[in-house]
């Protein structure tokens, strides 16, 4: 852009001498539709940062026409006359190696896309809060590792250091917790103690998640979720159906026209965000001959989006199980996103728990607080009466053993799903027949499906990952989740004390 200073992408704080830079906490709330951001100030008060022009919120749409460049409200101007040239739920396409449409005048994989939302957040951000250095950054409690590399990529590309990766129920639950715990550190209620239900419907995801919140400490004790079932989902499945109906009564093919298909999408997406403030949204497609009107309805979505209407519920249920909590024992409700404005979501969901649990509806700027609370506790000085939030693994990890003559052992749970983050384990293989050729490591992640689905990471052939290593010398792996979620293993030769780190995923991106 124009104007900018021509200094480097990567660099962060004030001034050009390290001694001279300042470095300052802030969180950001990266969502599919749009993201925010806030701040701890001098004062201990949480600001917010204006994203888009006087806007706190950011539209993560980008405009790309060779080094033409808009992001956000400027780039939904361009989307009606070039609908081709428009990049939106980008988040959809990581584990793309490239993105088939140019972006700034050339191919990228998808990370790049997400890197020009986070750049814009920071530079936006440092016009108001110049020491914007480091931040905590939400993400779906969901996303499994390579969705978690890949978000963390981006912050790379953006110059932005990452202090965490935080999950949004997670984020959502410290921003309530915060001023509580803060109340109850006051009275001197050393008992306090509360079960909470967060349940998320927004463009990222569709999660559920059990957490638990004392004075010091808010924690996810269960978490279960889809990031392919959120709201960017809902408008894909309104859309598909909207155009079955305009082929079926008019004979146009919204599969053969992008500006009817853009418009389609355009329609459901605005439909969507008018049933906020209204029970019942009329619209109107316009087509060469003729035009087709209808309306969208709270109390009847279910005949635009299907079975999609009872995620929420399933996955509440599911995470309530996985902690091993009856709905009854839960004093807090959280709903965040979209739920607020859907009755027959918000009814499924209440029935759960407890008659007189308080109900808290939350957005985009709640979430931004919480990470913005845990940036603040994670630099110091630190505030110690901020309560803290500790994650919990959303998968299993494991590992699946290949023999050399092809023989594969069933996987083996070293991690379990719902352990704290932080963990680490030791195991050591022991081979005690020298000239045994070994065998090859598959690491991998559990999915929602169950143990017979499994996403595969990283693999490290054990003939060949020591040179000069005899068969019979032990090795020692070790495996640790860290606070982002993500897995870091290393296997260890001891007769050299010789270390080898295993790559996060398969495919390095």
């Amino acid at each position: 852009r124009e104007g900018l200073p021509r200094e480097r992408p990567t660099s962060i704080g004030q001034g050009t001498s390290t001694s001279r830079k300042s470095f300052g906490p802030f969180g950001i709330d990266l969502g599919m539709i749009h993201s925010r951001c806030s701040y701890v100030n001098s004062e201990f008060k949480i600001e917010q940062v204006p994203l888009d022009g006087e806007l706190h919120e950011l539209r993560n749409m980008v405009f790309s026409d060779q080094g033409l460049v808009r992001i956000g409200s400027q780039a939904a101007q361009e989307r009606v006359a070039h609908p081709e040239q428009i990049f939106y739920g980008i988040q959809r396409w990581y584990g793309l190696p490239l993105l088939e449409k140019p972006f700034g005048g050339r191919r990228v994989p998808p990370e790049v896309l997400v890197a020009s939302i986070l750049r814009q957040i920071v530079t936006q951000t440092r016009g108001k809060y110049p020491s914007a250095s480091h931040a905590v950054v939400t993400v779906p409690g969901c996303y499994d590792q390579m969705h978690r590399h890949s978000t963390k990529i981006a912050c790379n590309i953006a110059g932005l250091e990452v202090l965490q990766l935080l999950d949004k129920p997670l984020a959502a639950a410290l921003a309530h917790c915060e001023i509580e715990a803060r109340l109850a550190q006051a009275r001197g209620d050393t008992q306090y103690q509360k079960k909470i239900l967060v349940v998320m419907l927004s463009g990222s995801a569709c999660e559920a998640s059990v957490v638990q919140s004392n004075t010091t400490r808010v924690e996810t004790l269960g978490s279960v979720g889809d990031w392919r079932r959120g709201t960017v989902r809902w408008h894909d499945v309104a859309t598909k159906r909207l155009a079955g109906i305009i082929e079926k009564k008019h004979g146009i093919s919204a599969r053969e026209n992008l500006g009817l298909a853009s418009q389609l999408q355009r329609t459901m997406e605005r439909a969507f965000e008018r049933l906020r403030h209204a029970q019942k949204v009329p619209f109107i497609i316009e087509l060469q001959k003729g035009k087709y009107e209808d309306s969208i309805e709270r109390d009847r979505i279910v005949e635009w989006v299907d079975d999609l209407v009872l995620d929420c519920e399933h996955f509440a249920k599911e995470a309530l199980s996985r902690a091993s909590v009856d709905g009854q024992q839960i004093d807090t409700l959280i709903l965040i996103g979209d739920i607020r404005w859907l009755p027959l979501v918000q009814s499924r969901i209440t029935a759960l728990v407890h008659p007189k649990a308080k109900v808290i509806p939350m957005g985009s700027t709640d979430l931004a607080r919480g990470a913005a609370v845990q940036a603040r506790h994670l630099m110091p000085p630190l505030d110690a009466k901020n309560p803290l939030a500790y994650g919990a693994s959303s998968y299993d990890f494991g590992l699946i053993i290949q023999e050399p003559d092809g023989n594969v052992h069933p996987p083996k749970v070293l991690v379990a799903k719902d352990t704290p983050l932080g963990s680490q384990i030791s195991r050591t293989l022991r081979f005690t027949r020298e000239g045994r050729k070994q065998p090859t490591l598959q690491f991998i992640e559990g999915t929602r499906f169950g143990n017979l689905n499994w996403n595969r990471l990283a693999s490290i052939d054990l003939q060949t990952c020591f040179e000069g290593r005899k068969e019979a010398d032990p090795l020692q792996l070790n495996l640790e989740t860290d606070l982002n979620g993500m897995l870091n293993s290393t296997i260890t030769w001891l007769a050299v004390n010789n270390q080898l780190a295993v790559p996060p995923l398969r495919i390095p991106t």
